[in-house]
């Protein structure tokens, strides 16, 4: 989610705007509560909080490629 000089809707909005059909899984240890909201906002379908185990993160993969 934080990725030096952009923040993380820039990084979101210029993906989207590369291919409006990719497919984004964010993932932070920042806390979930308030990401969540804001990374939906920015086109985020899947978000995945810090720590995370295998399992989790394949199921948001093949939910992300099941869309």
């Amino acid at each position: 989610m934080m990725m030096p000089p952009m923040n993380r809707p820039e990084t979101i909005r210029n993906l989207l705007e590369l291919d409006p059909h990719i497919r984004v899984i964010a993932a932070s240890g920042l806390g979930a509560d308030g990401q969540l909201s804001r990374v939906s906002q920015a086109g985020v379908r899947h978000f995945t909080p810090k720590p995370y185990s295998p399992d989790a993160l394949l199921t948001a993969f093949r939910h992300g490629l099941e869309e």
